[in-house]
């Protein structure tokens, strides 16, 4: 994927952060599996998905790695 440029395919909001990440993540990683799997057709052409990887900020990377976030006490990503 030599030159291929990254972009954001979703972001999320809400009153309160949810309680599981697996929850969290479940409906994307049906889709995205669903993609990677079968390609994503534009106009005649059926695109080929790869992640090659996923930026998140800090406090949503350790919410779905289960750690402390940035700054609590005993905080450390393992």
């Amino acid at each position: 994927m030599e030159g291929a440029k990254p972009f954001k395919i979703g972001f999320y909001y809400g009153p309160s952060k949810p309680d599981d990440p697996n929850d969290y993540l479940r409906h994307f990683h049906i889709e995205i599996t669903n993609l990677i799997e079968n390609g994503c057709q534009y106009k005649e052409s059926n695109l080929k998905i790869e992640i090659a990887g996923l930026c998140c900020d800090a406090p949503a990377l350790s919410f779905i790695k289960l750690v402390k976030s940035c700054g609590a006490y005993y905080c450390c990503m393992k």
